[in-house]
């Protein structure tokens, strides 16, 4: 009840600060992993599929389909209809860099069909809708993928059975239907997932909560060989030393950070 979770949505987007109170500032070209609490929830539409299906169609366009899940990417149904209004902006459609500021360029339809505008995001974000926003951010996941690769990664079988091997899901496992895969094995094939498009930042929360001792020790394992940057909501003080060089204690309405150790140690 500190507002630990809370901290961790507000970093990655699946909530937005409070106007006036605070803001979160996002590099345009971070690729953020994100492992929630109830992350097999999302397995469930998968069970009758592979594994391998599973990565194929969650990274069949590029781009990874629970992230544009989070509440600052998921455009609305209302906001969707506003789209078409003639005026309204309909697409992010390019991104430019002009001295210091990030400008965008976008589709608007008018009387006489669609013509494109460019406008600085600093204007977007003052001047506009709010969901002209989230369109620029999922533009931003588009240009990520491109330049780290993630769009042109091929996923076929082969490529994917070396991912799953890596973190102990073999050729056996990786053919067979993820209903008959254990909690332990499904929670691998999460993270697996998760590490798929080259991350940046990986966040997780509670990991440890439901994790079996043999999946938390390969999770521990491949943080700490990660060349990213981990943030993690835990209580399990034995996996918090293992992985962490600081700690960020939430407590009364504001986080107190501690040195672990050196920050090149993990």
């Amino acid at each position: 009840g500190a507002g630990k979770t809370t901290l961790l949505k507000l970093l990655i987007g699946d909530l937005e600060p409070t106007e006036g109170v605070g803001e979160v500032w996002k590099h345009h070209n971070l690729r953020l992993a994100y492992i929630a609490q109830h992350s097999l929830h999302h397995l469930e539409e998968y069970l009758q599929q592979t594994p391998i299906a599973y990565i194929q169609e969650r990274f069949r366009q590029g781009l990874d389909v629970e992230l544009s899940k989070l509440k600052t990417l998921a455009l609305t149904d209302d906001e969707k209809a506003i789209r078409d209004q003639t005026g309204a902006v309909k697409d992010v459609v390019g991104r430019q860099k002009r001295g210091k500021q990030v400008w965008y360029e976008v589709v608007k339809p008018g009387r006489k069909g669609e013509a494109t505008q460019w406008y600085p995001l600093e204007e977007i974000e003052t001047q506009f809708k709010p969901y002209v926003l989230k369109m620029v951010k999922n533009y931003d996941l588009k240009v990520q993928a491109l330049e780290s690769g993630l769009a042109v990664r091929p996923i076929t079988s082969a490529e994917i059975l070396e991912h799953l091997d890596d973190f102990g899901l073999g050729s056996d496992l990786a053919h067979g239907k993820i209903k008959q895969l254990s909690g332990g094995q499904r929670q691998r094939l999460v993270i697996c997932a998760a590490f798929w498009s080259k991350p940046h930042v990986i966040a997780l929360d509670e990991p440890t909560n439901y994790l079996d001792n043999d999946t938390l020790a390969a999770l521990t394992q491949a943080l700490k060989g990660f060349k990213g940057a981990v943030v993690t909501v835990s209580h399990n003080e034995d996996f918090v030393k293992e992985i962490s060089n600081e700690r960020w204690v939430v407590a009364g309405g504001s986080v107190t950070v501690e040195q672990l150790r050196d920050a090149k140690a993990r």
